[in-house]
């Protein structure tokens, strides 16, 4: 049947399906040790209101941290969003680097791992940003709230990958 319906008094409901044999391994392939801000820029210059148009770019970087521990992988994220309201006011100048530790389980080849980096590990990386960033900006004043924008990262990172002309 339909996953949404209304029943008599006009109210919404949403069945939950639940699936059985679903098995969590012990251990998950990667894990997000742990992040931190390496650098965070918010400038206010207009409140975020209806009709500000956004400009975000969103570069990325990944490498090794140099630590003895083969399975432990470094990944650096820089966000920069800049806004203009419908005047063309600059209406603010935001500019984030965070930073994630992953560590991979036992036994997986190269090509997974980076694969898992890429994929999981970026997606996880993105979405702690943007906690934080709804943290911070949750005590600015009313009107400077900040939700990061969503992105399909699959695509970015393969932007990313291709050479440049």
């Amino acid at each position: 049947g339909n996953i949404v319906s209304t029943n008599r008094r006009g109210l919404t409901l949403i069945s939950v399906k639940r699936f059985k044999g679903l098995h969590m391994p012990n251990k998950p392939p990667i894990t997000l040790e742990t992040f931190g801000l390496k650098e965070l820029h918010i400038e206010w210059k207009d409140s975020l209101e209806a009709g500000v148009q956004r400009n975000s770019k969103i570069s990325i970087g990944y490498g090794l941290a140099q630590m003895p521990d083969p399975d432990l992988v470094r990944i650096g994220m820089t966000f920069t969003d800049q806004a203009r309201n419908p005047e063309g006011k600059e209406a603010y100048i935001l500019s984030v680097h965070i930073m994630g530790f992953f560590r991979f389980a036992e036994g997986l080849a190269d090509e997974e791992k980076e694969r898992l980096l890429m994929v999981n590990g970026m997606a996880m990386l993105y979405s702690s940003l943007r906690g934080v960033l709804l943290s911070i900006s949750g005590c600015f004043p009313p009107g400077f709230r900040y939700v990061l924008p969503t992105v399909n990262l699959h695509e970015v990172i393969q932007k990313a990958e291709e050479p440049v002309a």
